[in-house]
């Protein structure tokens, strides 16, 4: 018996940094149900890295019950993908996080109010975040699309080219596992079988067609 997904609701809030100025707001953005392994996170651009391997540039989705526990807060981020065929996952992701420095006491100065913060940028990456500026565009946010620009140059770096090339070794492991997988739990199906549903199906549409 296939278990049932439970789904929650929760309000939803994206951070929107404002530009010339080390400042971001909190918007929010309606209630949304979610499962537990569910993301309400917003794809905004897709561009090709190289064969096989994508960057995804996302908007973070922050649920209320998460927003009033931290003042670090994700805003959007590059996931380097690897696609091969029906396979894919995240190699790592390049996070850009506000932290709040204002005193919030209330939900007025939190919501939809001009905030002073700190931008930061970090790798994450085999489940550990690592910082990589500690001082992005602290004098002013330069706005969505250019740090958009600014992550997939991080992401095309050379540096990154052998780590991607090692990662994609792994994974490659790693689908070829999971076709191997799938093959053997599909191998009680025979071709034959296969075959003649598809000629049965064949005569039967001809049937129902000579009969009109």
């Amino acid at each position: 018996m296939t278990d049932v997904i439970q789904r929650k609701k929760f309000g939803i809030y994206f951070v929107k940094g404002l530009r010339n100025a080390p400042t971001a707001k909190i918007i929010p953005q309606g209630f949304i149900e979610l499962a537990s392994h569910e993301s309400a996170d917003r794809l905004e651009k897709k561009v090709q890295l190289e064969q096989y391997i994508n960057i995804e540039i996302f908007q973070c989705a922050i649920v209320d019950s998460f927003l009033v526990t931290t003042k670090k807060l994700p805003m959007m981020y590059a996931a380097i993908i690897y696609e091969k065929g029906t396979f894919r996952s995240i190699l790592f992701s390049i996070f850009v996080y506000f932290t709040i420095l204002d005193n919030i006491t209330s939900e007025a100065q939190l919501i939809n109010s001009d905030i002073n913060g700190k931008f930061t940028i970090e790798l994450y990456m085999d489940g550990k975040h690592h910082v990589l500026d500690d001082q992005f565009s602290n004098e002013g946010y330069i706005g969505f699309d250019q740090t958009s620009e600014y992550l997939v140059t991080l992401a095309s770096d050379e540096n990154f080219k052998p780590v991607i090339k090692k990662m994609i070794t792994e994974k490659d492991i790693e689908r070829k596992e999971l076709y191997k997988k799938i093959a053997g739990e599909c191998s009680f199906v025979k071709p034959s079988d296969v075959s003649k549903a598809y000629s049965d199906l064949l005569n039967k549409m001809k049937n129902d067609k000579s009969k009109k």
